[in-house]
């Protein structure tokens, strides 16, 4: 069974260092805003092995640093993270929420109505663009 969890931006850490920067010191995988977000974690029978961290900016919310070990991607655990968001999205009152996404992922935020906004661009050799999902409220 897959849980989810408010969790502290400490806790994101390993399973970012892991999923998305393997080569960096965990020390280096915090974010400079990290203390003003919220961060979400899955777990699977008491292990973490997602998460996705969350910042309000007004009515617009965005998410960064969403990842799932890769050994529970294809189960469940992103998209139980991305509905939870969705209404974590909706009880804070906002009217968008959007992320820098991965291009390979594409289809993945298209599922919850996400749609591509703009150009793809390339950051430390990958392949981005902008999702953004409209809220009503």
């Amino acid at each position: 069974m897959i849980s989810i969890y408010e969790i502290s931006p400490q806790e994101t850490l390993h399973i970012r260092q892991i999923v998305l920067w393997p080569s960096l010191d965990l020390s280096k995988c915090t974010l400079p805003d990290d203390t003003n977000g919220i961060h979400l974690g899955a777990k699977v029978n008491d292990q973490l092995v997602g998460v996705i961290s969350v910042f309000l900016d007004h009515r617009r919310m965005q998410f960064r640093k969403f990842a799932v070990l890769p050994e529970f991607q294809r189960n469940g655990v992103g998209s139980l993270l991305v509905t939870h968001l969705l209404q974590l999205a909706a009880d804070a009152g906002a009217n968008e929420i959007w992320c820098y996404a991965r291009c390979d992922a594409i289809n993945f935020y298209n599922r919850f109505g996400f749609k591509s906004i703009g150009t793809e661009f390339l950051k430390n050799e990958i392949r981005y663009i902008v999702m953004s999902l409209n809220i009503v409220i």
